[in-house]
């Protein structure tokens, strides 16, 4: 982050050295000029600050891809964590099942504040991350529900109230595309959700955002000013977004029964995320979560048998 803000900061110096240049040469020098002398001052001029643009596309560019290696080295620390749950699980030998499910559902926090911190680091923003499961209601319709997120985001973004929500599938798209393609085997289907800039997504379906009565905004006629519009009235706390599944990563062993939820990383900043870069990383953390909540999701059945047994 530091070498980043000095990267900057070297061409914020370079581009006002180079505008107070070329303002100061035509001052002194243009009176002199003829026409053909003042246009390819004002060419070389116009060429210079290409070039400083496209050198703060560059910088942009890969001072991200050389943070990617300490990514791999953050998701590995958070690994350790999810293979605790692996040990912790060989070890188990009695039905005191309400500890181990404490113990385990720990593990997983840490596990996620880690791979937050992973991507927040990466994307210079303050992503969020957590695991929702799927469940049918009464009326046979899956809804999804928030299982656990990391510690950051769950102290700042919602009321215990708002968390324990479930959200019926058929009014996320996020959700429904990847269920329905899974359950249609959809052969364009990825095995992901990815969106880069939300406010600007039409149309998109989110009951979070039903709860908003100002959303959708009205349409501006002017497009640019419609596009700003959008993203100044935006209400949720992310803009970008990644959702997989809960399943093994190898396509042939996904089935809607497999299904155990998703796997849902979000950041407030636009175009957080690289398409098909982070996808892949997140695809594989779900691949490795899938049965460790399978393990979880197991206990707390039990669990629940045993609390019918003893009422």
């Amino acid at each position: 982050m530091k070498r980043d803000l000095f990267d900057y900061l070297v061409y914020l110096l370079s581009l006002v050295a180079s505008i107070t240049g070329i303002i100061g040469f035509y001052q002194i020098v243009g009176p002199s000029l003829n026409d053909q002398g003042k246009w390819g001052v004002i060419f070389l001029g116009i060429l210079v600050l290409w070039f400083m643009g496209h050198n703060l596309y560059l910088i942009s560019k890969y001072r991200k891809d050389i943070r990617y290696k300490n990514l791999f080295e953050d998701i590995n620390l958070a690994f350790a964590h999810l293979h605790k749950i692996n040990r912790y699980c060989n070890a188990i030998n009695d039905d005191n099942y309400e500890l181990h499910i404490k113990f385990m559902s720990e593990m997983l926090k840490d596990g996620l504040d880690a791979f937050v911190g992973a991507f927040s680091n990466l994307t210079n923003s303050k992503c969020a991350i957590c695991i929702k499961y799927v469940s049918e209601n009464s009326n046979k319709m899956l809804e999804v529900s928030t299982f656990i997120r990391d510690s950051t985001s769950k102290a700042k973004r919602i009321s215990k109230e708002r968390e324990k929500t479930q959200h019926l599938v058929i009014r996320n798209d996020n959700f429904k595309l990847i269920i329905d393609s899974i359950a249609n085997r959809n052969p364009s289907y990825k095995g992901y959700y990815f969106c880069g800039n939300l406010p600007l997504e039409e149309p998109f379906s989110n009951s979070r955002l039903d709860e908003c009565p100002n959303w959708p905004p009205r349409k501006l006629k002017i497009r640019f000013f419609d596009r700003i519009y959008r993203q100044l009235s935006w209400p949720l706390d992310y803009k970008c977004i990644i959702v997989v599944p809960l399943l093994p990563l190898v396509k042939d062993e996904q089935t809607i029964d497999g299904l155990r939820g998703f796997l849902c990383l979000d950041s407030p900043k636009v175009n957080a995320f690289n398409r098909k870069v982070d996808t892949a990383i997140l695809q594989g953390i779900a691949d490795g979560l899938y049965n460790k909540i399978d393990i979880l999701f197991k206990l707390l059945k039990k669990d629940e048998e045993k609390n019918k047994r003893q009422n």
